[in-house]
């Protein structure tokens, strides 16, 4: 007899004893109650029995995974194995959702620490940390900042404060790590530790570059422990800093900025135990603002069904994003009144240089026009 039997047979009897004492007591009882709560407990245990492998491990991608998994905001799934790996010494492992892959974040290799049997935790910055059962001296508490791939040990266990930690660690909301370990501390009986948080590190790798006249694109380096960040402008590199932008990526593209400026940018790192240091200021310089002319013509006289080639010249167009070329025709010969009409030049991007188009005049009366336009830049909304 299997288990689930077992454990089947053992509910019927027991359901069946309690009507009996029931009835011996002279209280009512309902008689499929018992039988009722079997069938429920049956179909549970059955449904409990459909194990779906969603993924094996094949050596190179881990091997014995000891430490469960958690799921992030996105549905990923996240653990550790023990073994396998690039060397031999255990993995961080992901498996995107619906993906069926496993997608190895990080392998130990020893120095970096060795046997992760607990699983890992994840901070509200994206940041996961855990534990090694060898390593440093006697196991670690490590991190892989948010999108790093890079193993970093927090803490090495020395015996004194334990050794060998074989579970995971939890987080306070002060974001404070604890977890036990199976040996060491006044006994060697082991231990329950603590690892208290500090704040991140200045972050580092912050370079600013120029995307057009109006905007600038800023990145640095992720600060291990860090959940968020704050970006900070002045116009000089002495002057008032501007907070600009909170938040838990490594990037920011800066917007709606003056043409011909040189703007100043500085970022720190934060958590629950505080912030960092603002890094050094970094500098970019918005080019100068697009320009538009046409060359010619600009005035006319036109006969209907002919074909008018209409040239233009355009400077400085913004690196950001698609421009679009619109031209205007007026009967009025010198100058836009409420007679003008616009032709939207589909499939025209600006670029630096000299450009043109053929206009058609099919269904334009035979006369003398006035004839214009402009550039719209979509990126920074500009029209010239």
């Amino acid at each position: 007899m299997n288990a689930v039997n077992r454990l089947v047979a053992l509910f019927r009897k027991r359901c069946f004893a309690t009507r009996r004492r029931a009835r011996g007591n002279g209280a009512t009882q309902r008689p499929l109650a018992g039988n009722y709560a079997f069938e429920q407990l049956e179909t549970r245990i059955m449904l409990s029995m459909g194990l779906t492998a969603v993924a094996s491990f094949a050596g190179s991608s881990g091997a014995s995974p000891y430490g469960g998994v958690i799921e992030d905001s996105s549905g990923n799934l996240l653990g550790t194995t023990s073994g396998g790996g690039a060397s031999g010494a255990g993995t961080v492992f992901e498996v995107a959702r619906g993906s069926g892959a496993i997608t190895t974040l990080a392998s130990f290799n020893g120095t970096t620490g060795s046997r992760p049997y607990g699983g890992v935790i994840e901070d509200s910055g994206g940041n996961l940390f855990g534990t090694t059962d060898e390593g440093g001296v006697y196991g670690t508490v490590f991190e892989i900042a948010k999108g790093s791939g890079t193993i970093t040990t927090l803490a090495s266990f020395n015996g004194t404060n334990g050794s060998q930690p074989y579970g995971g660690v939890i987080e306070d909301s002060g974001g404070n790590l604890f977890g036990t370990t199976a040996f060491g501390g006044a006994s060697n009986g082991g231990t329950v530790f603590e690892l208290v948080a500090t704040a991140p590190a200045i972050p580092t790798g912050l370079t600013a570059t120029a995307a057009g006249s109006q905007s600038v694109s800023i990145s640095w380096n992720s600060s291990s422990g860090a959940t968020s960040y704050s970006r900070q402008r002045a116009t000089s590199a002495s002057g008032t800093y501007t907070q600009v932008h909170i938040g838990s990526a490594t990037q920011y593209f800066d917007s709606s900025l003056s043409p011909n400026t040189t703007y100043y940018y500085e970022v720190d790192a934060s958590n629950d135990s505080g912030s960092s240091s603002y890094s050094t200021a970094v500098s970019a310089t918005t080019g100068a603002p697009p320009s538009f002319a046409l060359i010619g013509p600009t005035a006319g006289t036109f006969t209907a069904g002919n074909t008018v080639t209409i040239q233009w010249t355009a400077a400085n167009v913004d690196v950001a994003g698609p421009t679009k070329i619109t031209l205007g025709y007026d009967p009025d010969a010198t100058a836009f009144d409420a007679n003008q009409h616009w032709l939207e030049v589909d499939g025209v991007t600006a670029a630096n240089g000299t450009a043109s188009y053929s206009w058609n005049t099919t269904g334009v009366a035979s006369g003398t026009y006035h004839l214009s336009g402009y550039m719209y830049d979509f990126a920074t909304g500009q029209a010239v």
